[in-house]
């Protein structure tokens, strides 16, 4: 399904998601953000960890091809194999970091998503086999449909809402 994804319409669509994560950051009370329960034994500060390890991954492979380089080693260690072996690692590598810089990091990846995109012909956004990790969708495609984001509105946003109503 490519089809032509304007520059403009991609990068407003990372300030309409950049503003939708500031709405959701506004909804968690600054002291609930070390609360456990959103996930399992998770607190919000460690779910925010999570998707924004992933997040960076994604974004240093953007990065890489922006450069025409290849794909860089995942900042966990390659010999973890499976997801939640990722996931753990990325859990134990931010339990200690403080909630505020984490959450200003997870604000500062929309703004390196955005500067990535700027750096990219918009012809490359629309193109549906120019990053093979994306399965054959289209960079531009895939921010626009918000499935870019999919991490975080259908795998923890709803554990994120169910959690701030069970706690109001």
């Amino acid at each position: 399904m490519a089809h032509s994804a304007s520059s403009s319409a991609v990068l407003e669509k990372i300030e309409a998601e950049k503003a939708q994560w500031e709405e959701l950051l506004s909804e968690v009370d600054g002291h609930r953000v070390d609360e456990p329960g959103v996930v399992g034994d998770w607190t919000f500060k460690d779910v925010v960890a999570h998707i924004s390890a992933w997040r960076q991954r994604s974004l240093d492979r953007l990065e890489a091809a922006s450069r025409s380089e290849s794909s860089p080693a995942p900042r966990w260690p390659i010999a973890l194999d499976t997801d939640d072996e990722v996931n753990a690692w990325i859990y134990e590598a931010n339990r200690d970091r403080s909630a505020n810089d984490v959450l200003r990091e997870s604000r500062e990846l929309f703004d390196r998503l955005r500067d990535i995109v700027q750096a990219f012909p918009e012809s490359e956004l629309s193109e549906p086999t120019r990053f093979e990790w994306m399965d054959g969708q289209a960079l531009g495609a895939a921010i626009l449909d918000s499935s870019y984001f999919g991490h975080l509105h259908d795998e923890h946003e709803p554990d994120i809402r169910n959690w701030l109503a069970a706690g109001s």
